[in-house]
């Protein structure tokens, strides 16, 4: 499932770090290893490295410099650093380059095993938001390809539906909103929009909010109080009344009732 790239100038230690962690039963199966930082970029070029452990003092270049490169050129990749040193200001700035953690040699193999099941449950949280914003995308990609008339009407209505997905997570979108965004006035929005879909302004909104939490609850682990936000619901009570009213079932029950299984 995932791929670790071990960086440390030291041979022994390298190899003893390669040893120490049993990696299969944390879900990694390939363990990438170098002494040198430059080998190291190659490797994060050609291979899709989800967990990089590095040294920080290594020759020609140290371990900041290479998760400074690494932020720019694979941020997808989390970085724990491994020093002898505790000085304070190693710490602070291995936290300014947003490395996950900071580890002090000689390692403490329990200790680096909780970082590492810290980092595969960092990992697998940035893998479910990447999923909800593919959802939220897919949606809007199919609304704007089934909304292709060359009526203005039309093209108003395409506008405001599509507004309405891009920023189904603003608590205060509201019908005067989706109007200021069509250039149309509020009113006017509202009676084109219920003539051309039979439903109001306010109740789309709602309906697309519920369809979001929706496909969220079954497609990924998100926490429901992450999907209720992520939906434009900031009060658990309110989301859970109206998920109910639309649905049938609480977002709980939905969940239990129609999630994927391999999520």
């Amino acid at each position: 499932m995932y791929q670790i790239l071990l960086v440390d100038d030291e041979t022994i230690a390298l190899e003893a770090l390669k040893t120490g962690v049993d990696w299969k039963k944390h879900g990694i199966t390939r363990v990438f290893a170098t002494c040198d930082a430059e080998n190291a970029k190659q490797i994060i070029s050609s291979e899709q490295i989800d967990f990089a452990i590095c040294d920080i003092e290594m020759p020609n270049e140290t371990g900041f410099d290479l998760v400074r490169w690494i932020n720019t050129c694979s941020p997808a990749t989390l970085c724990i650093f491994l020093t002898c040193h505790s000085e304070f200001q190693y710490a602070k700035q291995a936290i300014q380059l947003g490395a996950l953690d900071y580890i002090l040699k000689p390692v403490d193999y329990d200790e680096l095993t909780e970082v590492l099941q810290k980092a595969i449950h960092r990992k697998k949280e940035m893998m479910q938001t990447q999923y909800a914003k593919s959802v939220i995308s897919d949606i809007q990609k199919d609304i704007v390809e089934r909304s292709q008339e060359p009526e203005h009407t039309a093209q108003f209505i395409s506008d405001a539906k599509a507004y309405i997905l891009e920023n189904i997570g603003n608590e205060n979108l509201d019908v005067r909103s989706v109007a200021t965004h069509v250039c149309l006035h509020p009113d006017y929005l509202s009676r084109l929009f219920k003539s051309e879909t039979n439903m109001s302004v306010k109740n789309y909104i709602i309906q697309t909010r519920i369809s979001v939490a929706c496909s969220l609850l079954t497609d990924t682990n998100l926490s429901i109080s992450k999907i209720a936000t992520s939906c434009g619901y900031f009060h658990m009570a309110h989301f859970s009344s109206i998920f109910k009213q639309k649905t049938g079932l609480t977002p709980n029950k939905y969940r239990t009732k129609y999630q994927n299984k391999n999520v």
